[in-house]
């Protein structure tokens, strides 16, 4: 029988892997959004088509969400954080995703509209929960098994 401690470590990584996976598809994706939407706002343009001016809207919202989800799926690497203490990175991380949380609730009471048909709330999302997944990263490579600064992170 495994020790507690090897147990939730390794639940840990299986966790952290399935989450890559996740966020590489969801990265993947958002990026082919992002050129869909190019080549739309070129054929709007193009076509003259000025009642369909909500496209960089969406493109905005879309770059929101890659550049978080590849905040969050950088954390994962430890050249990242090379500068700082894994410990103070997860707290600066959980205190944004707090922020993050408050400012989410606040736009869902708010009920503001970013991008036409697009509520603040949707557009908010990925912040809190990409903040709370650079801090969970953060903190379970702090108590994690140390490694050498020469050695490589297992892939």
């Amino acid at each position: 029988m495994m020790p507690l401690r090897l147990l939730l470590r390794q639940g840990f990584r299986d966790l952290d892997e399935s989450l890559a996976l996740i966020e590489r598809s969801l990265i993947v994706v958002l990026m082919l959004g992002l050129v869909m939407l190019g080549v739309a706002e070129v054929a709007v343009q193009l076509l003259d088509l000025r009642r369909l001016s909500g496209i960089p809207d969406y493109a905005g919202v879309v770059l929101l969400w890659l550049i978080m989800l590849g905040a969050a799926s950088a954390a994962a690497h430890s050249a990242v954080v090379a500068a700082l203490p894994l410990l103070l990175a997860a707290a600066v991380s959980a205190l944004l995703g707090w922020a993050a949380l408050r400012l989410w609730f606040f736009d869902l009471q708010l009920g503001s509209s970013w991008a036409p048909g697009l509520s603040g709330s949707v557009v908010l999302a990925p912040l809190p929960l990409c903040f709370a997944l650079m801090a969970g990263r953060f903190l379970g490579r702090a108590l994690g098994p140390r490694q050498s600064r020469h050695q490589e992170a297992p892939e």
